[in-house]
């Protein structure tokens, strides 16, 4: 640590310096740095140390009192830091691929509908199809199907072996959209099977239309 010289806090205050060391012990017996109104160093540390648990309480609910000015202070950081974080970003995956592919894995298994869109939005990117839906537009596309399979109505669930597919009626392969009308709660078995298929097709193909 950088040697100070011991000051008293009225001098070190006037010259602008945000610590100094007293030549006095704190109340705890502490001979350390201390900041301009903020007391011994050492003893903020121990605190922090025994009193984690209520910290964090304490960031939580000034978080909640402030959310929306949170937000927008993370919103401004990130619009005004854009180069920087995609450069941390990256650098990061590369440097942490492991940690990288396990988080995403388990946020993929954590939210299902989000992992979804988020997947058909790129995939409809790279195909250069029209069309996004958000989240919630599968969440109500999977209740108002009943989360049932619209080809075979098997019941559905948000994870397990009989987690639910969003199939592209109209495959983007054969002009389909990325649009919500353009999507359907399937099983994976039916999604599969299905594959690029035009929908007709496949429907003659399983005796649903002659």
């Amino acid at each position: 640590m950088k040697c100070l010289h011991i000051i008293k806090s009225t001098v070190a205050k006037s010259a602008g310096l945000k610590f100094y060391v007293s030549h006095k012990l704190c109340p705890k017996g502490h001979f350390s740095i201390r900041y301009i109104g903020s007391g011994c160093l050492d003893c903020k540390n121990e605190f922090i140390e025994n009193n984690r648990d209520i910290i964090r309480a304490w960031d939580l609910k000034s978080k909640r009192k402030n959310i929306l000015k949170v937000q927008e202070q993370r919103k401004s950081f990130r619009e005004n830091n854009r180069e920087k974080l995609r450069v941390n970003q990256a650098q990061y995956r590369k440097n942490n691929p492991e940690k990288v592919k396990e988080s995403l894995s388990k946020w993929y298994q954590a939210n299902p509908f989000a992992a979804k869109a988020l997947r058909h939005k790129r995939r409809a990117l790279e195909k250069m199809a029209e069309g996004k839906f958000s989240k919630e537009d599968l969440i109500i596309l999977f209740e108002k199907q009943k989360g049932k399979c619209a080809l075979c109505g098997k019941i559905l669930f948000t994870s397990g072996k009989d987690k639910f597919h969003a199939d592209h009626i109209q495959p983007i392969s054969k002009g389909g959209s990325n649009w919500i009308n353009n999507i359907q709660i399937t099983c994976p078995f039916c999604n599969l099977s299905k594959r690029d298929k035009d929908p007709i097709l496949f429907a003659q193909e399983n005796g649903k239309l002659l």
